[in-house]
């Protein structure tokens, strides 16, 4: 009997049915552990998917091409727009001038009241033998603000080769009122000798 166990025990082992067991785990096995996955042709694949993510990634960045294409951007912006063709038929920019005034008081007891303003005026418009300028600004804010919207006079020569303008005028109508500005502007460029000027 003991025998007969012992056969038994024993085919078992190199049976058929105990083979294929074996054989189901160590699938199993395979299945289980990332080695497999990481040696085969789906993971080798992925592998390959991502080296090519990272080699376009830094093969661009570090490239010639693209230190090229970054070095022409800056290039168009600054340096070779200031030299082309486009940049050399604009127009000559012309002088401004620097404003600041209050306007006259309007309405009467204690709505009586009167605006801050400032700005630039616009580039010299040749207007006869003389230029004129264009401005427009707002007013400073009281309960509401007025814009200025006006053409200044001819140039008025203040001596040492420097001009102003007049600008007389009124505002906008806001709150029912309007204000009356009389004011002359600065002189243009305080630091440039007049005499170079285009005007």
């Amino acid at each position: 009997m003991r025998n007969n166990y012992n056969n038994n025990e024993y085919d078992y082992e190199n049976s058929d049915r105990c083979k294929n067991k074996k054989e189901q785990k160590n699938k199993c096995k395979k299945n289980e552990y990332d080695y497999d996955y990481e040696s085969s042709d789906k993971c080798k694949n992925k592998k390959e998917q991502k080296n090519k993510c990272k080699k376009n990634e830094y093969d661009y960045e570090s490239s010639d091409e693209c230190k090229k294409e970054e070095r022409n951007k800056c290039k168009d912006n600054e340096y070779d727009y200031e030299n082309s063709d486009k940049c050399k038929k604009q127009k000559k920019q012309t002088h401004v001038h620097e404003f600041e005034g209050s306007t006259m008081f309007a309405e009467e007891c204690e709505d009586r009241h009167n605006h801050r303003f400032a700005g630039v005026t616009g580039e010299a418009i040749r207007k006869g033998n003389s230029h004129v300028h264009k401005l427009a600004t707002n007013t400073d804010f009281v309960d509401h603000h007025h814009e200025i919207c006006d053409t200044t006079g001819p140039a008025i020569n203040v001596g040492n080769g420097k001009h102003v303008h007049l600008v007389k005028g009124y505002t906008t109508c806001r709150d029912g009122h309007r204000h009356e500005y009389i004011f002359a502007t600065l002189i243009e460029a305080p630091t440039v000798d007049e005499k170079k000027s285009d005007c």
